[in-house]
């Protein structure tokens, strides 16, 4: 066999290698997303920075894992009774397409924010 067939057997053996790890990066990094029904804040609670409102809820989670519906309202439901009481989760400023919404994003610790909820409403328009 030739020097460049060799070598052309190599490249055809080593690229199923090269491209194998590279699918399996791109499915770990895919996100799977769940909007959940709306919450309402029944009062102003000045102490978490959530007043009186119906709220939408997303769920993000890498693929693979689970974030459920229930999990997201009886997180949300304990923040607004103790914002301290978030053991095991962060909260941010809303971004991108809501960073106009009143709300905040929930992280999951340990997940680098791959794994948690956003909780907003968009301000009402003012009548004319």
């Amino acid at each position: 066999m030739s020097h460049r067939l060799r070598l052309l057997a190599l490249v055809a053996l080593a690229l199923p290698a090269l491209l194998i790890p590279s699918a399996a990066n791109a499915a770990t990094r895919r996100t799977s997303t769940s909007e959940c029904p709306i919450f309402t804040v029944v009062k102003n609670d000045p102490q978490s920075g959530f007043s009186a409102g119906k709220y939408h809820r997303l769920n993000f989670t890498p693929a693979g894992t689970t974030l459920t519906c229930t999990d997201t309202y009886n997180i949300f439901r304990s923040y607004l009774y103790e914002p301290r009481s978030m053991r095991g989760w962060t909260t941010q400023k809303l971004g991108g397409r809501l960073s106009g919404a009143i709300g905040k994003r929930f992280i999951k610790s340990g997940t680098n924010g791959r794994t948690g909820f956003d909780v907003w409403r968009f301000p009402s328009r003012s009548s004319k």
